[in-house]
């Protein structure tokens, strides 16, 4: 996970801002606003030849027409996929940027508009203010990716630092060899450099990457696959090209991971983008009106289907992933929460944003915790973060000894810690952040798993039942002699550490013993699918995922805890009485939450864009995100109104100047 160390790196990152990449594509856009598209005319009904027996004549289907305003980069995505499927949906675009488009769409004279960056506060209340309701779904991302020959070993990972020695307009004729580039093993070896087309999407995204204007002049100039050939066969060799084109190619060659200075190396992928790992991509985005929703469902569908990530490849352009993919479909069938625009919750974060703050408590929020820190750091170079997660308790005492400023929990302060930190003249704001379960899937035919005491969950997964609990009659005396078949998740695993403390082994693992380790909810549950006995555990999300996939034979296992069993659900996973969930809360220190830093790290938890991460992470969001962001504000207000008492407090009156 990434800590960025010195102002100085997180001054290079900041040239990863969404907001200077899509600024720069967004001017291309809007001064070629006809350059993507040639035509805006509807397609003309073919003529019907007349005829006098009129029972007997031919129902004609008129073509499916849908309009669209704003991104020629995302209008020409949408036609590539629209004339590579079957679906007989015809586009009408009108192309003039991503900015003109949002207005058509406020304005409601655009059912559907195209974008290449997250829709502004400003726009949003533009759309409020007339009463427009829409929709956000991300599509696919235009990422930029590195590729080196694969004969290269100390290429297999570059820092920022690094890469803007290799391409900055300042290396020409000056950096010639990797050695130059801090690579001490490659002293020797020559370097080339491979870009794309300067008129091309991936060259102004990778371009705000690199420091100065422009690419080194002396670099190859290449399509995708004249750069795969030169980089394969050419050791020394580096080129940017789309990541999908990369993807295509890595049997030949090598993609480059990046470290963005905390010596994680991190590989380009929908999920790193998503996660804000790896923040060097324009995002594809379609917004609709929620008005038009039934009009547009056939070509919704279209957009958000398994079919429509193929073709989004096919087109050269990397598809999002299944758990955004998910989250696009669960919008559209309501949910999730969408991009409603009916809020007067606005909260804008100052241009110039300074500030630290430090993050610490529960590995429950740790990764929507770091991809935030990460994404604001990277915006806006005056911000600086640390990050501590040295568990619930440990960290609890460093917020009430001042040492953090936000505490990730996964329960309500106890009185004695909330006594602790007033004792320290300290008071704490709590936000939900949301909840988060583990459930588990079994084999259709077993019966007897339909429902599973916490003690019996805990005897089948605890490591100190391995080599002992082999069969269900181990399990329980009712249960039949069947073999116990366990697919379980690699060490690690949150969800490991989840399912044991909810049944009770506080202090104890998942075992080992098991038929087999993997990551992939969709495999374990096919193989679940496939045995009798046979049992695995996954986030709520996965198993979303899961049941989308049309997996059959399986069944979901209510819990009993000893009220009763309780099926896991959206509902009973929020309310909390599914007992294998937990809430996780934010606490923060009241005086820190007066800071615009904080404020804008909190509140950017809970903007729309970064909604995705909340699935990434097994976690489910608030119900109304709109209402916790409402709240926010006040106790933004409240902490800066108490933060001026407390100043006035000790600000001593001032005295006459003797002459």
């Amino acid at each position: 996970m990434k800590l960025w160390r010195s102002i100085i790196l997180v001054s290079m990152l900041a040239l990863f801002s969404g907001n200077i990449l899509l600024f720069a594509q967004e001017s291309t856009e809007e001064a070629e606003a006809t350059a993507v598209l040639e035509s805006t005319e509807e397609p003309q009904a073919t003529a019907i030849p007349e005829t006098t027996e009129v029972a007997e004549a031919t129902p004609v289907v008129e073509p499916i027409t849908i309009a669209v305003s704003g991104s020629g980069i995302v209008n020409s995505l949408l036609e590539s996929v629209l004339s590579a499927s079957a679906s007989g949906i015809a586009l009408q675009a009108t192309t003039n940027g991503t900015s003109a488009g949002f207005a058509d769409l406020c304005a409601g004279t655009a059912s559907v508009t195209t974008a290449s960056r997250v829709i502004t506060t400003d726009e949003t209340l533009a759309c409020s203010e007339s009463s427009v309701e829409f929709y956000e779904l991300t599509v696919g991302f235009d990422i930029p990716a590195l590729i080196a020959n694969p004969q290269d070993s100390a290429l297999t990972c570059l820092t920022v630092d690094q890469i803007n020695r290799v391409f900055a307009p300042s290396a020409v004729n000056q950096i010639t060899n990797w050695g130059q580039v801090g690579l001490a093993e490659t002293l020797d070896l020559a370097l080339t450099a491979v870009v794309p087309a300067d008129t091309t999407t991936t060259y102004a995204a990778f371009e705000t990457f690199v420091e100065g204007l422009g690419l080194r002049a002396d670099a190859t100039t290449s399509e995708s696959a004249g750069a795969v050939t030169t980089v394969e066969t050419t050791s020394g060799a580096i080129a940017v090209v789309p990541l999908q084109a990369a993807l295509d190619a890595q049997a030949s060659v090598q993609i480059v991971s990046v470290d963005f200075g905390d010596g994680n190396c991190v590989q380009p992928s929908a999920e790193a983008v998503e996660d804000g790992l790896y923040s060097l991509a324009t995002p594809m985005l379609v917004y609709v009106n929620a008005a038009a929703t039934e009009q547009l469902a056939p070509a919704l569908a279209l957009f958000t289907s398994d079919e429509s990530a193929n073709l989004i490849a096919s087109a050269g352009y990397t598809p999002v992933s299944a758990a955004q993919a998910e989250l696009n479909r669960a919008i559209l069938r309501g949910e999730r929460e969408n991009q409603s625009v009916a809020t007067a919750a606005s909260f804008e974060i100052p241009a110039d944003l300074t500030g630290s703050f430090s993050v610490g408590g529960s590995l429950a929020g740790y990764r929507i915790a770091d991809s935030i820190a990460n994404r604001l750091s990277s915006s806006y170079q005056g911000v600086t973060s640390t990050r501590q997660f040295n568990g619930q308790l440990g960290d609890t005492a460093n917020l009430c000894g001042g040492s953090i400023d936000i505490l990730f929990t996964t329960s309500e302060l106890t009185q004695e810690q909330q006594q602790t930190c007033n004792d320290a003249g300290i008071s704490t704001v709590s936000v939900a952040l949301g909840a988060q379960a583990v459930v588990l899937v079994a084999n259709n035919g077993d019966d007897f798993a339909a429902c599973l005491t916490t003690d019996q969950i805990r005897t089948i997964w605890s490591n100190t039942s391995a080599g002992n609990v082999l069969s269900w009659n181990n399990v329980a005396e009712t249960f039949p002699e069947t073999a116990l078949t366990l697919f379980a998740l690699r060490e690690g695993n949150y969800l490991n550490d989840l399912l044991m403390v909810k049944t009770g082994a506080i202090a104890d693992t998942v075992r080992t013993d098991v038929a087999e380790q993997n990551t992939d909810a969709l495999y374990r549950a096919a193989a679940t699918a496939n045995v009798a006995g046979a049992l695995t555990y996954m986030g709520w999300a996965d198993y979303e995922r899961v049941m989308a996939n049309n997996q059959q034979n399986i069944q979901l296992v209510a819990v009993n805890a000893g009220d009763g069993c309780v099926v896991p659900g959206l509902e009973t996973i929020e309310n909390g009485t599914y007992p294998l969930s937990q809430q996780v809360n934010i606490v923060i220190n009241q005086s820190s939450l007066a800071t615009k830093a904080v404020q804008s790290y909190i509140w950017s938890i809970f903007a729309d864009e970064n909604q995705s991460l909340f699935t990434a992470s097994g976690m489910i969001a608030p119900a109304t995100v709109t209402d916790v962001r409402t709240n926010l504000l006040l106790q933004f207000a409240e902490a800066e109104q108490q933060a001026l008492e407390q100043a006035a407090e000790v600000t001593p009156e001032a005295t006459e100047q003797t002459p």
